[in-house]
């Protein structure tokens, strides 16, 4: 399954654990919760998703990577202890609490919850000395004679072996104690997360146009080749950050990232007409619809590759100013709800001056917010009217709408805004689409955030 696949089996599966009967007691008994194994290439997100469903399932996430434990920090350490057998007094070895357990229980303290998910990542690659503990915690939820509190549920995440040469092919004994799931790379799902990640749009564009080099590994020739998701999000919080400080990006720059000399080459061309395209400044007066015809010449003449990647870094720079739009609106909101629901019964008293100054902070933040919202909206109208008269009609402007389309504030002002321009360009290609589906839009987005 996909990535976004397991993360809903994750949740699924804390919902059904957790599930109690009218006595109080789990639904499924806890040595019959089985753990939930995540197998699948490096850098996927098998972490993520993890932390992501316990967060929107209300429990606590408790993360470990059991390629750093030994045994000692497992069972905890040996401590001698006396007692009497058979009417004798012997020294006998006992344990202190075991680390991983000795968390869980912090964990409940620190946050008031007595139930959560302990993620245990790298378990296929756990040595030899620890393997039998292993074993038995995944039958009976205990690291020798410390037991794992009820209500928490076990997921382990691994890398199949010809990923990692520390990871090892599962025994019977532990497969018949796990639910196994093997996850896949899939683009399509990343990109709708890179979407709403804000990953730079170079790189959006460049896998676009070849959805291969999004994940890939061979053993062949040396070193090994490696290209992760991990890989590609990390590059892309370097270009950002490159580009705003003005720091030149080359191609060894790029392979510290993605373990491809192909690739490397190949995204490196593409980058490189990407960040030829447009200068900063240009990108100012295109959005106060003074582009120059200088600029318009220059981006008919690009390539398909690099016209998609120049429409979704328009599409991430209008997000990026709608999202200052979006901050007055719930500065408008937060302003209102300060208000006394009954205005009138508080005048004439000692709060009728601090009512007055609330009003009239609203009255100035609300006439703030309406400029805002024009101003976005003539900044979508000029960028539209840009793409439409350089481009056409065509797949760069199906895609810069779709680009909006993933941003709540976005979609709600042009909702809101009835935006002539962008109403006419939304039917021609997406066909009517009705304020309750926008709706639904603006509540997905809030889903998805």
């Amino acid at each position: 399954m996909n990535i976004k696949e397991a993360k809903d089996c994750i949740k699924q599966t804390i919902y059904l654990y957790l599930l109690k009967g009218s006595g109080g007691a789990y639904r499924i008994p806890v040595n019959r919760q089985r753990p939930v194994a995540l197998i699948g290439p490096a850098g996927i997100g098998k972490t993520d998703i993890v932390r992501q469903a316990a967060a929107e399932m209300g429990v606590s996430f408790l993360s470990y990577t059991i390629t750093h434990h030994t045994r000692q920090s497992i069972t905890g350490l040996p401590r001698l202890s006396t007692g009497e057998f058979g009417g004798r007094v012997c020294h006998v070895t006992k344990y202190t609490m075991s680390e991983i357990i000795a968390e869980v229980y912090q964990a409940m303290e620190d946050s008031g919850r007595e139930e959560g998910v302990l993620f245990l990542d790298e378990f296929n690659c756990a040595s030899e000395s620890i393997a039998p503990l292993m074993l038995e915690f995944l039958q009976n939820k205990r690291f020798g004679p410390h037991q794992l509190p009820a209500g928490w549920i076990i997921v382990l995440a691994g890398n199949p072996p010809e990923y990692n040469r520390s990871a090892k092919e599962l025994d019977m004994a532990i497969r018949d104690r796990i639910r196994y799931i093997s996850i896949e790379p899939s683009f399509e799902i990343w990109k709708d997360y890179a979407a709403k990640q804000g990953i730079h749009p170079a790189i959006r564009a460049y896998l676009s146009q070849n959805p291969k080099h999004f994940c890939l590994y061979s053993k062949h020739g040396f070193p090994a080749q490696m290209v992760t998701a991990r890989g590609w999000e990390e590059l892309s919080q370097m270009l950002i950050l490159c580009e705003e400080q003005m720091i030149g990006v080359d191609l060894h720059l790029i392979a510290q990232y993605l373990g491809s000399e192909e690739i490397c080459r190949s995204f490196m061309c593409s980058y490189r007409v990407f960040s030829q395209v447009v200068q900063p400044q240009e990108l100012d007066e295109l959005l106060n619809g003074q582009a120059s015809s200088e600029l318009k010449q220059r981006c008919a003449k690009l390539a398909f590759d690099a016209r998609c990647a120049f429409s979704l870094l328009l599409a991430e720079r209008l997000r990026s100013e709608i999202a200052e739009y979006a901050a007055a609106v719930k500065e408008c909101n937060q302003i209102s709800g300060s208000l006394p629901e009954n205005v009138p019964a508080f005048c004439g008293g000692a709060d009728e001056a601090s009512i007055a100054q609330i009003k009239e902070r609203l009255c100035t933040t609300t006439e703030a917010c309406e400029l805002l919202r024009q101003q976005k909206n003539r900044e979508i109208t000029n960028v539209l009217d840009f793409i439409s008269q350089v481009f056409g009609t065509g797949s760069e402007l199906e895609m810069l709408l779709n680009e909006l389309s993933f941003s709540e504030a976005a979609v709600r002002l042009m909702a809101d805004g009835a935006n002539s321009v962008y109403l006419k360009y939304k039917k021609s290609i997406f066909g009517q689409l009705s304020k309750a589906k926008l709706t639904k839009r603006i509540q997905e987005a809030q889903l998805c955030s």
